[in-house]
């Protein structure tokens, strides 16, 4: 959006912006990302969430807009290094899964394909270590996605919460992406009156966790998270429009 406005052009799409964005951290940073934070910059919409299909570049814009509920995000203020490898060596897991079963992505097989794969007599010996685990975290991390698109449309928060919650547990348990800062803030969150879910965002390994909570009990939670996790800083926020131009007079 910033050189667009320097070069005073619109001349490429918003998904050709994206993968733009994608590729210059692939290239010059070294970080074999995703591109959700590309989109939501890119795409996001005041009182909405962004569902995203990476493999189609197809997305759509779910009403995200309660006025009875806010999003606090607690940063843990710990650093994470998405190019230490890491990520790059889960990535690379789930890639090997996905080829010894023959598809694109696990965003192609079910859990049950996923266990049947790994529980046949002639189940691969090649892969690697917690192969299981990890892909099983993106297989039902695809499946809470498609439901809390369902979930949002539907109104039902608190099921899109649960879902949160659920998330949060995968991520720390079958994929290890989440650190002692993210489960204690999380924790203290769930424990909290008037909070739907919480989860960590991001990349993991340190970085922020999101809590969907009841405007009411906003105050309280804050105060909670300010005691109890004393090294982590937290807001609240609504859900606010992607990266655009300020003109400053």
């Amino acid at each position: 959006s910033m050189l667009e406005k320097l070069c005073n052009t619109t001349s490429i799409s918003a998904i050709e912006k994206i993968k733009a964005c994608q590729k210059a951290e692939h290239k010059f940073a070294n970080v074999p990302c995703g591109i959700m934070d590309q989109y939501i910059a890119t795409l996001g919409a005041v009182g909405k969430a962004l569902f995203i299909n990476c493999e189609t570049n197809e997305f759509e814009c779910v009403p995200f807009g309660d006025p009875t509920l806010m999003l606090v995000v607690t940063d843990t203020h710990k650093k994470h290094e998405l190019a230490g490898g890491e990520y790059a060596k889960r990535r690379g897991t789930c890639e090997a899964v996905s080829k010894s079963m023959g598809v694109g992505s696990l965003a192609e097989i079910s859990l049950e394909q996923l266990v049947q794969h790994f529980s046949c007599p002639g189940k691969p010996t090649d892969l690697p270590e917690k192969s299981y685990a990890r892909a099983r975290h993106v297989v039902t991390e695809i499946d809470r996605a498609r439901k809390a698109k369902d979930y949002l449309k539907a109104g039902k928060m608190s099921m899109f919460g649960e879902l949160m919650n659920s998330s949060h547990r995968s991520l720390a348990d079958d994929y290890q992406v989440t650190c002692a800062e993210l489960d204690e803030v999380v924790s203290v969150a769930w424990k909290s009156e008037g909070v739907l879910g919480s989860r960590m965002t991001g990349g993991g390994f340190g970085g922020c966790a999101i809590t969907l909570v009841k405007t009411t009990a906003v105050k309280e939670l804050l105060q909670q998270l300010s005691k109890l996790c004393p090294y982590s800083t937290s807001f609240s926020t609504t859900a606010g429009a992607g990266a655009k131009a300020w003109h400053l007079k």
